[in-house]
């Protein structure tokens, strides 16, 4: 029985070392990844304050006027340029959860939906904490679709315009964004 044994045992280690070596030269021979592409724009979001006629955004849930426990739903236009008259881009949809008991942070979880230009129908998905103070936030792109498919990145928000009396404002919106690499 011993000869028999020591048959199998070397058939089984020549036959797990053919495929090993089959897998390595299919590995070999694979189509390689694509390189990723970076992407840097620079958008502004129209912003019109909960409140005000044609709020852009809207208290949905909670006890309201931003404190803990507050949802907030947003809607703004998204234009090339500072001027709200400049060429839509896309807009900015989702919400905001005010998520801490000082009512100095939210939450924000919103889509970059673009609706015109080169990436028209592609979106990019962005969350993170903001403190409502901060004149720049900065939060994470952890996906996207269309163009954008598997995208990751970083985007900042900096308030660059503010009326207190219409509670309009202005976002620049700077992104750097990875896709394409998937």
């Amino acid at each position: 029985m011993a000869p028999n044994s020591s048959l199998s045992s070397s058939l089984s280690i020549k036959l797990c070392f053919t495929f090993m070596l089959a897998f390595l030269a299919l590995s070999a021979t694979a189509k390689p990844r694509p390189p990723c592409k970076e992407k840097k724009l620079t958008l502004y979001a129209q912003d019109i304050a909960v409140g005000a006629p044609n709020a852009t955004n809207m208290i949905v849930a909670g006890p309201g006027n931003w404190t803990f426990g507050t949802i907030i739903v947003v809607e703004d236009r998204v234009t090339e340029r500072v001027s709200n008259n400049s060429r839509l881009v896309g807009k900015l949809q989702g919400f905001y959860v005010t998520a801490s008991r000082d009512s100095q942070s939210v939450n924000i979880y919103v889509s970059l939906a673009f609706t015109t230009g080169a990436f028209n129908g592609s979106t990019l998905e962005i969350q993170g904490r903001s403190l409502k103070l901060a004149k720049v936030r900065e939060y994470a792109i952890i996906g996207g679709t269309g163009k954008f498919r598997f995208a990751t990145g970083y985007v900042t928000f900096e308030t660059i315009f503010l009326d207190q009396t219409t509670l309009y404002n202005i976002e620049r919106v700077n992104l750097t964004v990875v896709y394409g690499c998937y």
